[in-house]
């Protein structure tokens, strides 16, 4: 089977990026696979991960008029160049960039990386975003909460395919140090700084704990300030962000994450897969859903700091908790293990590729 994976631009690290290159990775040990990357230049690798990388080096539009002119531009080549492939699976492509070949062509899918109610302030974003979904032969969202919201208005053939995180050996140290990591970008979307607030009621319980923070953004001068505000310098602490990711989870015996929203947050399912039991609030997209599989040890209503600082607090008291925790969630982390990972992508491109739909849709003459 002939599969073409279209990202915007293959060298931008960000998530959509990662998880194309892992979907990549997964089908092209069993299918010919091909990364499309619309705005990288053909002067960058040819090759990543093994995988054949095809460069475009279109230019990224600004204005709403080049906009429209890319989209078309970029759908005039899925119907022409790309219409002897069998499936063409986007990453923040059709949404944003393509339009899918309505007759005839691949079999077109989209990868929904953000939650339903990304554009939940924008009405005509979200329907135009809803409209153009039904005109995919699939679309793979991160949830089954988000799935449930898509067929309810409308979006047929939705199904959930859980990101892929690296594992950790399976020990889990039994001593680690005293300290809550929480890792991501330095914005308001992370709410970072709800957590610095709560930590003034952990430290009066827990006052040898600390509270790293990994990653940078454009919230840090605040966050910096709110430490200071607090008497917090002695222990919270804003490092950077760190390329080895095991290193970041494996440095605390608890993950905390307080974000306003996520897709399907990854930091959380990384450290779930390393062991380290996880304090969470309960927004709306994915932290239910992680309790309900047992890789989240405490579920917090979001914006409750007395409670979320209770709950730190419980743990880290408790040692036998913590790693009878940190156990659960791992064990549970298996679902997101690239054996798993890869099996659920192989066995939907297959089923699509036989789906009733599927074939309607190559029996039409071009």
């Amino acid at each position: 089977m002939r599969i073409v994976i279209a990202v915007p631009d293959i060298g931008f690290k960000g998530g959509a990026e990662q998880v194309a290159l892992d979907t990549a990775t997964a089908l092209a040990k069993f299918h010919d696979v091909t990364i499309l990357s619309l705005f990288s230049s053909g002067h960058d690798s040819r090759f990543v991960n093994g995988v054949d990388v095809v460069h475009l080096n279109i230019y990224r539009p600004i204005s709403i008029l080049e906009k429209i002119r890319t989209r078309l531009r970029i759908s005039n080549f899925i119907r022409h160049e790309l219409k002897d492939i069998d499936v063409l699976i986007g990453n923040n492509f059709f949404r944003y960039w393509a339009f899918p070949s309505f007759v005839g062509g691949p079999i077109c899918v989209e990868v929904q990386h953000l939650r339903y109610e990304e554009d939940r302030h924008h009405w005509l974003r979200m329907f135009l975003r809803n409209w153009l979904y039904r005109w995919l032969d699939g679309v793979v969202v991160l949830t089954e909460r988000d799935r449930a919201l898509f067929i309810k208005n409308n979006v047929a053939d939705v199904s959930v395919i859980y990101n892929m995180v690296p594992f950790s050996e399976k020990s889990i140290d039994r001593v680690r140090p005293k300290i809550v990591v929480a890792v991501g970008r330095l914005s308001a979307q992370k709410n970072f700084g709800e957590l610095i607030e709560a930590w003034v009621g952990v430290r009066e319980k827990l006052s040898d704990w600390n509270l790293v923070i990994y990653g940078e953004g454009e919230q840090r001068p605040f966050l910096e300030a709110l430490i200071l505000e607090k008497g917090l310098r002695e222990c919270v602490f804003l490092p950077g962000y760190r390329e080895n990711k095991s290193g970041m989870y494996a440095s605390g015996s608890i993950f905390c994450s307080v974000s306003k929203y996520e897709g399907f947050s990854l930091a959380a399912c990384e450290a779930a897969a390393h062991g380290t039991p996880i304090v969470s609030f309960d927004y709306s997209s994915g932290p239910a859903e992680l309790y309900a599989m047992g890789a989240v040890a405490k579920l917090v209503p979001s914006g409750d700091r007395r409670l979320l600082a209770t709950a730190l607090c419980e743990l880290a008291e408790n040692d036998e908790l913590r790693q009878k925790c940190g156990e659960r969630a791992q064990s549970a982390a298996q679902i997101f293990s690239a054996e798993a990972f890869a099996k659920r992508w192989l066995q939907y491109v297959e089923r699509l590729s036989m789906s009733k739909k599927a074939f309607r849709r190559k029996s039409v003459p071009t």
